[in-house]
């Protein structure tokens, strides 16, 4: 099987829900192959003060505590302690 890299493209999707201390929520668009390099950009914290310092080992990926991806309701994967 040939796989053509020239209709291949990168897009950014912003989340539908983003709440401060609880989660955000992206939405994929229908009917689209997403490839396994998919990526996480810019996970950060904010402050009012801005001295932020990160774990050392985990870095800003500590922030993150679990991820799951779902069609509709319908649960497909789930990573419970991103972390580790």
């Amino acid at each position: 099987m040939t796989f053509y890299t020239s209709g291949l493209k990168t897009v950014l999707i912003d989340p539908i829900f983003d709440r401060a201390n609880f989660g955000s929520e992206f939405r994929l668009h229908p009917d689209t192959v997403y490839l396994p390099q998919f990526r996480l950009l810019n996970v950060g914290v904010t402050t009012a003060t801005d001295n932020i310092e990160y774990n050392s080992l985990t870095g800003s990926y500590g922030l993150i505590r679990s991820i799951e991806l779902l069609d509709g309701n319908q649960l497909i994967d789930k990573v419970e302690q991103f972390a580790l």
